[in-house]
């Protein structure tokens, strides 16, 4: 019950409520065709962009206080929270693309720990700025996440296989950025 309510949570796109509400470029019908924070801010603009990435980042935030409130127990809640990822990329609602995992990634790692995600967005932008493809640099950053988070903090066994396998989705999710950027 925990892990569908966080899936149905991570369902929720904000980035397509956000072109409804606001009457602006639908994130299915332009850009990537994704519903993340990155596509909505190349075709929406910074505003559109970072609102988008604060409400998915907050879906994520909001499932583990809802659990915490319900009397999880804090790894359930995380892992549930890995789960809200996997709902953002393959939502239940619309049979739609989701987006691709990114901005709920981050959210999680600083539930784990706040160094984890300072060291995940530092890796980005490090990758970011070497290899200018925000795809590749969003995928190296959660493949050294991984391995950061399984030697560096220890995280709990009842964690590691979740995210090895949203680890594994975002990479997938990102297949087509890799592609092209092998291609030159």
């Amino acid at each position: 019950m925990v892990y569908l309510l966080a899936y149905l949570i991570g369902s929720i796109q904000s980035g397509h409520m956000i072109s409804l509400i606001f009457d602006v470029k639908n994130p299915y019908q332009h850009g990537s065709g994704n519903t993340g924070a990155t596509n909505m801010w190349r075709i929406n603009g910074i505003s559109f962009g970072l609102i988008t990435f604060f409400l998915d980042f907050f879906k994520v935030y909001f499932t583990f206080l809802l659990l915490n409130v319900l009397s999880v127990s804090t790894t359930e809640a995380i892992n549930a929270s890995f789960v809200v990822i996997i709902g953002h990329m393959y939502p239940a609602f619309l049979l739609i693309r989701g987006g691709k995992g990114v901005t709920c990634l981050v959210a999680v790692l600083s539930l784990i720990s706040i160094l984890s995600m300072i060291l995940f967005v530092t890796i980005w932008v490090a990758s970011l700025k070497i290899i200018k493809n925000v795809g590749v640099a969003s995928s190296i950053a959660t493949f050294c996440i991984l391995i950061i988070n399984t030697q560096l903090f220890h995280i709990n066994d009842a964690i590691f296989p979740i995210q090895v396998l949203t680890t594994c989705l975002i990479i997938y999710k990102h297949k087509l950025n890799i592609i092209e950027f092998l291609s030159g």
